[in-house]
């Protein structure tokens, strides 16, 4: 760098000498600094170079004449105390000085500044050294270390860097806590000025392993730390160069002292289980297993080899509910002990019912460090019980089967004895209408049975209606006597006026069922069932269907499980634990509520309150000679049952259409190509020998694929469905039918 006193002896020499000048004008304009001369009185600025014009932004004829200061480039206080250190000293050096450029830029300086006397005038010579790169390099180095500072000292574990001299370069703030002094108090010093002796001694021997063999390692030590404490560390110190080829060893310190605590423990433990009857699991907090029992191995069939290190998911037989995980962990996160029951799976693949008690271990702080699982196989125990809900349930049916027993030989009295009558008529000419009419409601009544039941075996499609409350129950009253039995009073209070809700009829047969045979199992011998209903206009229009009963009543406790699923309070063989919970099902899912009120040898009334509803309209009342849907399109049925056969085809003659009837499958293919032309609609059964309807309308529908498809089965939609027997879209008829209700089903179809 060219010394400002040089600079002025070349710039007034130059005055003289034009070769000089010209010399000076190629140093002064290229020189790789600010350069300007100003006036010592005032300031005015008399030549800048290049320099100084490119980093400023002014050009040579705005800054000269102006000033540094009018300029903006200085404000007047630094310009001022520049202005007396050069009076002082007859010149400056290393003044730091900040110029505002004229886009307003701040750039960093340190000026030289010597006064001359050029042409008769005392001048300021003044020579700038722009900093500004090393400033932002050094602002970006700083703020980079420090956001590396910050990242370590939010790591929870003590960190901590040393030099080959073994002297600590960097820590973090766990490292300061362990060590009790300040990262100042730190750096620079070595681990004999914190530690014991004999415990530095081993440090610097894995140190000097680490930085001899640039590698890391991972170390088992003792510490003392600042307050006398003995803690077992696990240290990883680990080898590294920068990028400007120093060395350095990076070490990170974990506190094991509970977890050699807790193994000391188990260890013991271990000893005390291993000749335990049940399974015993000790897992970390994250679910690994740590320890097994031998009774663990005989129940599934993996050592303890087999199982450390792994989690108990490797008995999951994918059977087993995921909510019930779910409540287990909400439970343990919550320290809580959870028990319940999972199917899971042997080593071998084979099925076995465990009940699990798991408990949080904790160590003196109360923080949970293991999970404790003692489990016990109930395979043999579920066996036993699936048989008495068999029995159970076998029982149900019997009841059930004699009562249904009786009601079908009475419809069956019914239409023989009304057949007989309307033949009768028939032969001596008169009309056999009423007879027919009886027979007809006697097979609605049937057909009504039938859905009960299945309703009671849970078997029904859901299909949500307007029904009215009393009437529904009125209906359902000898099925419901059916099930108490002789010994139970059966009492119906209906509501004044009607109550109409809108739910599946087959999921409030549900209700009832379930919460009578409830109340009648609460009943030891003899007693009451009372049934109600009523409006509460008050609670938001809904209607509350009461049952009460004399029975046994129950606790607060048990009101506060009695909906959950598999709860129940009956001996076993008595109850499943689910009728409760599917009511409770249910009436959620019909947007009501539920409520309980009970107590120990007092009885217990559930109260179901249901959304009212406007009243569906009935469909108008017709006559027997009313004109229904008819049509003329011709129509290939196909039906095993050769009696339903012949009676479906006199229907659909009747509506219209051109009929080819036949009970076998196979021969339907033939007739469908025989009339591939003019076939408009294929009416099948859904189960029939051979092959189903749905292959039947498949094969039929490759040769024909405007077919249109209606399918009838006695089975429910959702039967044929589960059975993989029927496509979810096509559409479905319900035997038993009427002919109205076949032809309006049949023209939807082919209107589609």
């Amino acid at each position: 760098m060219l010394s400002l006193g040089l600079v002025g002896k070349l710039y007034r020499q130059s005055k003289g000498l034009k070769s000089n000048e010209e010399k000076f004008s190629r140093i002064f304009e290229n020189a790789p600094l600010y350069f300007c001369i100003s006036r010592l009185e005032d300031g005015t600025i008399l030549d800048v170079n290049q320099m100084f014009r490119r980093n400023t932004g002014y050009r040579r004829e705005e800054a000269l004449g102006s000033s540094v200061v009018k300029l903006g480039l200085v404000n007047e206080e630094d310009h001022q105390q520049m202005l007396n250190a050069v009076a002082e000293n007859r010149g400056l050096e290393g003044f730091a000085l900040r110029l505002h450029t004229k886009n307003g830029n701040l750039r960093h300086c340190r000026y030289y500044c010597q006064t001359a006397s050029i042409n008769g005038q005392n001048c300021l010579i003044s020579m700038g050294l722009d900093l500004t790169k090393k400033r932002q390099l050094e602002e970006a180095r700083r703020q980079t270390e420090n956001f590396h500072q910050i990242i370590i000292d939010n790591i929870s574990d003590p960190v901590f860097v040393k030099d080959p001299q073994h002297r600590f370069a960097l820590v973090n703030q766990a490292f300061c806590e362990l060590c009790g002094k300040s990262a100042h108090e730190i750096i620079g010093h070595t681990d004999e000025d914190f530690f014991p002796p004999e415990q530095t001694q081993r440090f610097r021997i894995v140190d000097e392993q680490v930085f001899a063999g640039r590698n890391k390692q991972d170390s088992e030590e003792v510490i003392t730390n600042y307050l006398g404490e003995i803690r077992t560390v696990l240290t990883r110190k680990n080898f590294f160069t920068t990028a400007d080829a120093q060395n350095f060893l990076v070490g990170v310190i974990r506190d094991i002292t509970e977890q050699r605590m807790v193994d000391a423990q188990l260890h013991k433990f271990s000893h005390v289980v291993a000749q335990s009857p049940v399974s015993i699991v000790v897992t970390d907090i994250s679910g690994k297993i740590e320890f097994v029992n031998p009774k663990f191995t005989q129940m599934t069939g993996y050592t303890p080899a087999e199982a450390y290190g792994q989690n108990p998911r490797i008995l999951k037989s994918g059977l087993t509910p995921r909510a019930t995980y779910q409540r287990l962990w909400e439970a343990l996160t919550r320290g809580q002990v959870w028990e319940g029951e999972f199917l899971n799976k042997t080593k071998d693949g084979n099925l076995f019912w465990e009940h699990a008690t798991i408990s949080p271990l904790r160590n003196e702080a109360g923080t949970t460090t293991r999970y404790l699982a003692i489990k016990e196989d109930i395979s043999e125990k579920k066996r036993l019980l699936e048989r008495l809900h068999h029995s159970e349930k076998i029982d149900s049916i019997g009841r059930l089967a004699s009562g249904v027993s009786h009601d079908f030989n009475n419809m069956l009295a019914v239409i023989s004895g009304n057949v007989e009558l309307a033949m009768q008529r028939e032969a001596s000419g008169r009309s056999a209408e009423k007879y027919l009419r009886q027979i007809k409601e006697a097979t609605e009544r049937s057909a009504d049975l039938t859905r009960q039941l299945l309703a009671f075996a849970r078997k029904q499609e859901i299909k949500p209606v307007a029904v009215e409350l009393n009437s529904k129950i009125t209906q359902t009253l000898k099925l419901l006597k059916r099930l108490i039995g002789e010994d139970i009073e059966l009492v119906w209070q209906p509501a004044p006026s009607e109550l109409h809700i809108f739910i599946d009829p087959s999921q409030l047969d549900q209700i009832l069922t379930n919460l009578v045979v409830n109340a009648r199992d609460a009943i030891a011998t003899t007693g009451t069932l009372r049934l109600s209903t009523q409006r509460l206009d008050d609670e938001g229009n809904f209607a509350r269907l009461t049952v009460a009963d004399t029975g046994c009543g129950m606790s607060g406790e048990v009101q506060q499980q009695i909906f959950e699923p598999f709860f129940t309070t009956k001996s076993e063989g008595k109850g499943t634990g689910i009728g409760l919970s599917t009511v409770y099902g249910i009436v959620k899912q019909n947007d009501g509520e539920i409520h309980i009120q009970s107590q120990p040898n007092q009885g217990t009334v559930i109260q179901v309150d249901l959304p009212l509803t406007t009243p569906a309209l009935a469909p108008p009342k017709t006559s027997e000679n009313a004109q229904q849907i008819k049509g003329h399109e011709k129509v290939l049925l196909v039906e095993d049952e050769p009696s339903f056969l012949q009676t479906c085809q006199s229907m659909l003659e009747i509506l219209g259409y051109q009929v080819i009837a036949t009970a076998d499958p196979i021969a339907a293919m033939k007739l469908a190509a025989e009339h591939k032309d003019s076939l408009q609609l294929l009416l099948t059964d859904v189960i029939m020998p051979k092959i189903n309807g749905q292959e039947l309308a498949n094969a039929l529908k490759i040769a024909q694929p405007e077919l249109k498809v209606l399918f009838m089965s006695g089975y429910t939609r959702d039967v044929v469905l589960n059975r993989g027997l029927l496509d979810q879209e096509v559409p479905h008829l319900q035997k038993p039918f009427t002919s109205a209700t076949l032809a309006e089903k049949i023209r939807e179809t082919l209107n589609d």
